[in-house]
């Protein structure tokens, strides 16, 4: 996708079929996602036989690129440093205190985009809250 190149697939229940689907949805393409063996042959049939169709699509793949958060892997990194920053934050605060019970794992902490300002916000819900969510300001 990064090449320009259409991918086609075809949605299972299965990881593959899932994250494949995922990433064209993200890439805005989700016209490219098969739910049928039928259907996921006719894709392939008319990208190989339809150049016409496979030049604009690779035309808005390569002019998408700046502007779709999939290709961003600056803001993904900065998430995912932010993330990363929560865990090692909280775990030295339990450390500290002594407190039982386990620390925040990747899967408790969501990261999520500001509109607007491209500041990362992070929110940790941890099982011990009552409420389930707070908002944490680490930056």
């Amino acid at each position: 996708l990064w090449m320009g190149v259409p991918v086609i697939a075809k949605r299972s229940p299965g990881w593959a079929g899932r994250t494949a689907a995922s990433i064209l949805q993200a890439a805005r393409q989700a016209d490219l996602v098969a739910s049928t063996t039928e259907e996921y042959v006719k894709m392939a049939v008319r990208l190989a036989t339809d150049a016409d169709d496979r030049q604009e699509r690779r035309d808005n793949l390569l002019e998408q690129r700046s502007t779709l958060p999939l290709f961003d892997s600056a803001a993904w990194n900065k998430s995912l440093e932010g993330v990363l920053q929560v865990i090692v934050r909280r775990a030295r605060e339990r450390e500290a205190e002594g407190t039982a019970g386990p620390a925040p794992t990747a899967h408790s902490i969501v990261a999520s985009e500001t509109a607007g300002d491209g500041q990362s916000e992070l929110t940790e819900s941890e099982s011990s809250e009552s409420q389930g969510e707070r908002e944490i300001s680490d930056t």
